[in-house]
Order: C-alpha cells, then structure tokens, then sequence
C-alpha cells in the first residue's frame, strides 16, 4: 500500500497520479493520520467503482454493527422474537401499499 501527504499531493500531483495507475490505490495522509484513499476512475467506470466503495462501506458498519451488539450482548435474539419482527415489518408494509 502507498502512502502520500497532503503536502506531497500539492506538490508532486503528475508523479502521484502516475503511481495511482501503477499501483492502483494510494493512502493520503495529514499529519501521519489516513484522511483519503485515492483509487483511479474513468467516465466508464466512475458508476462501477462508486457503486463498490459504497457497498464495501456498507458492509464495513454492518460489521461495526455487529461486532457492538455481540459486546452488549444483543446477538443472540431467540428466533421466534427475529421472526416476530419480520412479520410486524412485512405486515406494515403491506398495510402501507
């Protein structure tokens, strides 16, 4: 994994771009601390590839989320209780159409 400053950003772009399509990601940096990823795009795949980041985004706090309720406990709802709220959840939905 690559690793470039705010700093180095500023002033050496052109070689950091060149290094993003060689090694295809590069961590920004601000005083030691990651604040950015940078990954290369195209007009053709700008969708596809904030599509991706968004879903892996999403399964990263689904595994925060999950990773919470096992500390507290929360994990081990019994299954009538699961398949209590899938009911009352489907049937409010059918109810609002």
């Amino acid at each position: 994994m690559n690793f470039a400053t705010v700093r180095d950003l500023r002033a050496n772009s052109a070689r950091l771009w060149k290094k993003l399509a060689e090694d295809g990601e590069i961590v920004i940096t601000s005083n030691g601390t990651p604040v950015a990823l940078m990954i290369p795009a195209s007009s053709e795949s700008l969708e596809r590839e904030l599509k991706a980041v968004k879903r892996a985004r999403a399964e990263l706090a689904l595994q925060h989320v999950q990773k919470t309720a096992a500390k507290k406990g929360l994990d081990t709802l019994p299954d009538a209780d699961i398949e209590r709220e899938i009911t009352a959840v489907r049937s409010k939905q059918q109810s609002n159409s």
